[in-house]
């Protein structure tokens, strides 16, 4: 089913965990109880913390990419296949092609569960 479909801002969030704490503290539910049955809270409120901190991860990577791609206009037009620096550049630009799918990936899998829209 998902996600509400409106964003419900983070104050009003723990307002409604802190009554909604309070009512069942009232009829008599047991501190370990509420922790136990807050932990989808928790992990929704961290995924909606850490979404911009995915997207500045996904920008950024996509920038190192782009000037990575320049890099082999440095090098001479016939490069041997030994060269150390030639090679020390395929292989950043390896990773972070495949940080970018991996974490493209984890975004689409959130989503597709409802976490949210990327």
């Amino acid at each position: 089913m998902g996600r509400w479909s409106s964003k419900v801002p983070r104050r009003d969030r723990h307002r409604l965990m802190e009554l909604i704490e309070e009512q069942m503290t009232f009829i008599g539910v047991t501190s370990g109880t509420l922790e136990n049955s807050k932990r989808d809270w928790h992990r929704f409120n961290v995924i909606d913390l850490a979404r911009p901190l995915f997207i500045a991860i996904h920008a950024n990577i996509k920038t190192k990419i782009k000037a990575k791609e320049q890099e082999p206009q440095k090098f001479p037009s016939s490069v041997s296949a030994g060269n150390v620096e030639y090679q020390k550049l395929l292989d950043v630009r390896r990773v972070l092609y495949d940080e970018k799918d991996h974490l493209e990936n984890s975004l689409k899998n959130l989503d597709s569960i409802g976490y949210w829209s990327t």
